[in-house]
């Protein structure tokens, strides 16, 4: 369930990743007896960027990109986050930092492909990820819901 914490308090519907709806009876129910974890998006709390050091997505940052791209952000694939990598958008070898303004959800199978000759992904400051096929088509695709990093 993703839920803003006044939300929460204040009784208010919340949702799942996929998108659908919870009213605030069932958030109050899930709450009841559930392990809350945060993903902050505002001001200084947990390290969300973690440069060339490792290549690895920690679980704050897995969990910020959940929250934010919510399922496969290549054009038109709604696969789920579990059936998602997190796509280095700047490749690590290239000196790609891992963190959230160089990443996206991608399910296996685009993941393969954006790493094929010929593909080229781009995030944008916004979160607009474009995607160029080998013939030079571009599609582009804007985040579910975007969140601020500071």
């Amino acid at each position: 369930m993703v839920i803003d914490a006044d939300d929460l308090a204040a009784g208010r519907p919340g949702r799942f990743v996929d998108g659908a709806t919870l009213d605030a009876a069932a958030v109050a129910r899930l709450a009841c007896d559930a392990a809350v974890h945060r993903a902050v998006v505002e001001g200084a709390s947990t390290i969300l960027d973690y440069g060339t050091a490792t290549r690895t997505i920690p679980t704050p940052l897995w969990n910020a990109l959940v929250v934010r791209d919510e399922h496969c952000r290549f054009p038109g694939c709604d696969r789920p986050p579990t059936w998602c990598d997190g796509h280095h958008v700047r490749w690590v070898e290239n000196g790609g930092p891992t963190r959230l303004a160089n990443l996206v959800l991608a399910c296996r199978r685009h993941h393969k492909l954006l790493h094929t000759p010929g593909w080229r992904g781009r995030l944008d400051d916004d979160g607009t990820f474009s995607v160029t096929n080998p013939y030079g088509g571009v599609r582009t695709t804007a985040p579910p819901r975007a969140l601020l990093v500071c």
